[in-house]
């Protein structure tokens, strides 16, 4: 496992949508920036996060006029978030514990980026291949009379 900042590894953002806007507002700068997730500000102040599976199961599934909704009225207060210079792997545990694919990132108490599990595991998995690699190296310098069954 390589350790990393998270702040290091490129993350989006910052994604953000202010939590008087409507839904449909938030639709709009989703789509523009190709996310799934924003955060919810008031001012620079984190106040949650809205996605796109609150959108579909609270908004479009319910019949609503998404003009009309306002995403201080959908969003997930208290939503978790990691810090810029918090370490990738203690941010993918908190994911996974939390259940959240998106996560925004936070630099001095204002949101900076949105990290991503896509982004995350992408950063495990090229680390596990690097290690993988050094093992196979370290393998092929093996003297004859220290290998397997030499």
């Amino acid at each position: 496992m390589r350790k990393e900042e998270v702040g290091k590894l490129n993350p989006v953002g910052p994604c953000t949508v202010g939590v008087n806007e409507s839904v449909l507002e938030a639709v709009k700068r989703m789509v523009d920036l190709g996310v799934c997730m924003v955060a919810a500000v008031d001012g620079a102040k984190l106040r949650g996060t809205l996605t796109t599976r609150a959108i579909l199961r609270k908004v479009v599934l319910d019949g609503k006029d998404a003009a009309s909704v306002k995403v201080r009225d959908l969003m997930t207060p208290n939503s978790p978030t990691a810090d810029l210079h918090e370490d990738s792997h203690d941010v993918l545990e908190k994911m996974e514990r939390s259940g959240a694919c998106y996560m925004p990132v936070l630099d001095a108490g204002r949101v900076a980026a949105t990290a991503s599990a896509r982004m995350l595991l992408r950063h495990e998995v090229a680390g596990k291949e690097q290690d993988i690699r050094e093992i196979e190296q370290r393998w092929d310098y093996l003297p004859p009379d220290r290998g397997f069954g030499g």
